[in-house]
């Protein structure tokens, strides 16, 4: 009986093959599943906190660039707080964010292009707007699970102070087809279509009111505004687009006034 000699290179490549291909089909299922699940757990964490139904088309995130690619974003109002349904209709977002940063306070976005095809901003009973709502929910600052409670007996406790949240985008191409205005706060509605057509690139932003302001002016300049619908920052925006209206009128103003200072005195010596 003649018995054959095991190769020991033959089992450890044979191995060696076998730890490749499993390894490979993991990254292929992580991967898989990355893509798959990301936009469910996205929507779930959005919904359950700020109680705003969101779809998704589709969404992938680069865990190691930090690159982000999202495509038919729609945020609906909850209806037991809103008539109105639509809030936001977005066509896609892309952006490249510095990797490090998102772990920090201060997160920084190289680049983003936001092409929005409407925002619906909407005042209800309780004059409460649904932006308003949506982005302190989504803060954190309050809760779509929030109750009326009784009136205390006692003097309630001071509120507590939320932390400003800083960023920094250094570059960011901003695309907003239309906005409507919905005041459903008397008996009956009045809706509002404005089509914005706006479209704006911004440099080192590192404010929410610093992106409002240049749509606050174009509202403006076509007789709306959104001062009612967006809170605190529908304000500085509108107080900040005053401001800088009011600052080149008066440079245009000084602009006239020294172009006609200097014809006059050409004039002046042309007769001399």
């Amino acid at each position: 009986m003649t018995i054959a000699a095991s190769n020991p290179k033959s089992t450890r490549g044979g191995c060696l093959t076998k730890l490749l291909v499993t390894g490979t089909l993991f990254s292929v299922f992580l991967v898989l599943g990355w893509i798959v699940f990301l936009p469910v757990l996205v929507r779930q964490a959005i919904e359950s906190r700020t109680g705003f139904d969101v779809q998704i088309t589709s969404l992938s995130v680069n865990p190691f660039t930090a690159r982000l690619a999202l495509d038919g974003l729609v945020i609906s109002n909850p209806p037991a707080e809103f008539s109105e349904a639509g809030f936001v209709k977005l066509r896609s977002i892309r952006a490249d964010a510095e990797l490090f940063s998102l772990l920090t306070d201060r997160p920084v976005v190289e680049e983003a292009i936001v092409d929005i095809e409407q925002i619906t901003l909407v005042k209800n009973a309780n004059y409460d707007g649904n932006g308003i709502l949506f982005g302190k929910r989504l803060l954190g600052e309050s809760s779509a699970a929030e109750s009326p409670s009784p009136k205390p007996s006692v003097e309630p406790p001071a509120p507590k102070t939320v932390a400003k949240r800083e960023f920094l985008i250094r570059s960011m191409q901003l695309r907003l087809d239309k906005i409507v205005l919905v005041d459903a706060s008397g008996s009956k509605p009045s809706t509002k279509e404005v089509n914005i057509g706006f479209s704006q690139t911004y440099e080192n932003v590192t404010s929410t009111t610093e992106i409002a302001m240049p749509i606050v002016r174009k509202l403006i300049e076509k007789g709306t505004s959104i001062g009612d619908y967006a809170g605190d920052l529908g304000k500085s925006a509108l107080e900040a687009a005053k401001k800088t209206g009011a600052y080149l009128q008066e440079a245009g103003k000084k602009a006239g006034e020294s172009l006609k200072s200097i014809f006059q005195s050409i004039s002046d010596k042309t007769k001399n």
